[in-house]
């Protein structure tokens, strides 16, 4: 199983949030204006195994579990005002990670399908105040599938 995936945040937030202080820990700033932006964006190619029993009933049903490696590139960032002058941090690393879940696939004509599935993914995110969290997270994913097998082609 390969998989490609992008995933992104953007907020804007008044700087009495309950988060700031947070982020002003994580980018070593002091956010005293208002508002402020938090972005942050996953990119990942993932790669590994897949095993999945197919049963018919009416229709094709496939459940799965999976196992994969990932090569993600985490980037946070926040932009703030900061005495007039507008300040942006952004960092972005690179990491190896792994990403596992189950999921069940319906082929509802040949070739496609729809899909629903529950992951956890693990990537390493470092901040500018040098503490690493995982980047990734756990996820519900639904979707349409492509190529769903009927069986052996004779």
């Amino acid at each position: 199983m390969v998989r490609l995936r992008t995933h992104g945040r953007k907020a804007d937030l008044p700087s009495p949030d309950e988060r700031t202080p947070l982020f002003e820990q994580l980018f070593n700033a002091t956010i005293a204006t208002d508002p402020f932006s938090s972005d942050y964006f996953l990119e990942s190619i993932c790669a590994g195994i897949r095993y999945e029993y197919t049963f018919y009933i009416a229709i094709t049903i496939q459940p799965y579990i999976f196992v994969l490696g990932q090569l993600a590139k985490c980037g946070p960032m926040i932009s703030y005002n900061d005495s007039g002058q507008n300040r942006r941090i952004e960092t972005s690393t690179s990491s190896f990670g792994y990403q596992f879940g189950a999921g069940i696939d319906f082929g509802i004509l040949p070739y496609v399908g729809i899909f629903i599935e529950c992951a956890y993914g693990y990537a390493t995110l470092e901040f500018p105040n040098g503490k690493k969290y995982n980047g990734d997270s756990q996820s519900v994913y639904i979707g349409a599938s492509f190529c769903t097998s009927y069986g052996l082609i004779e």
